[in-house]
């Protein structure tokens, strides 16, 4: 997950990457950020090799403000 979060904070556009439920203050969160958690993880044996699984949700908000490109060419950008 660490290394999942540092890969997205490269993302110049992104101002702040927030981990598994951070509380965020919209009126001081500075937008696009972006939220990354993750759920239980899955185990399954095959033979000698060990098989991990977790969902990975990554949601990016974007606020639009008057005299900035529409939402989708920010969204296509990031």
């Amino acid at each position: 997950m660490l290394k999942i979060k540092e890969a997205i904070e490269e993302i110049t556009l992104i101002k702040k990457v927030l981990w598994n439920g951070t509380e965020f203050d919209r009126e001081t969160t500075s937008f696009p950020w972006c939220s990354i958690f993750d759920e239980d993880e899955e185990a399954e044996e095959r033979n000698r090799i060990m098989i991990k699984r977790f969902p990975l949700h990554i949601e990016v908000w974007i606020e639009h403000e008057s005299g900035y490109p529409k939402i989708s060419e920010i969204a296509e950008t990031i």
